[in-house]
């Protein structure tokens, strides 16, 4: 709990720092005659990706205290609490990437296409996996056959499974017993 607290605190902490740097650099930068070049997103500009970083940290956190109140929860974790939240650590990454890419190609091309074909492999893997795993969502009963096989010992996934192969059994069943003539 409290190593967990202390993670959150350290990024939180991190996204502060990206955003003084950046207004650092922001202003350091409209003093320069020249601007910094980007090999990478092949553009010159005086705003730094620090402070897209520190709004990645900080739309994670703000979103992310929509949903951690003091409201009791009956499913703390549910994964759809971190889809919105998601968005701007995904944004934060993407944003450190480009700058190490940046870093790289200014020495040594060859490293900077190195890494993106490693990313575009690391994408191909994911999208494949991902594929793999919708096909436990292709109905119900598959989704909650996985859940319960996962899980074996807690009633919900076998109630929920009981639902839709009992629904089936009655669609089997004739709703009326046919009379002889």
């Amino acid at each position: 709990m409290i190593l967990s607290f202390l993670l959150l605190l350290a990024l939180f902490c991190l996204g502060v720092y990206f955003l003084y740097r950046s207004k650092f650099e922001v202003r350091s930068s409209r003093l320069e005659v020249g601007q910094a070049y980007s090999p990478v997103t092949n553009h010159q500009s005086p705003i730094t990706n620090h402070r897209l970083i520190a709004f990645g940290i900080f739309w994670f956190f703000i979103t992310l205290s929509v949903e951690s109140s003091f409201i009791p929860i009956v499913d703390v974790i549910f994964e759809h609490r971190v889809y919105l939240p998601s968005v701007g650590f995904f944004i934060a990454v993407a944003t450190l990437i480009v700058l190490g890419v940046e870093k790289l190609s200014l020495g040594r091309p060859r490293a900077a296409n190195g890494l993106l074909v490693a990313m575009l492999l690391l994408s191909c893997v994911l999208a494949l996996l991902t594929f793999n795993r919708n096909r436990v969502w292709a109905d119900e009963i598959t989704l909650w056959e996985d859940v319960a096989a996962k899980s074996p010992n807690l009633s919900r996934p076998w109630n929920n499974l009981a639902t839709p192969i009992s629904s089936i059994a009655s669609r089997k069943r004739p709703s009326r017993p046919s009379l002889p003539p």
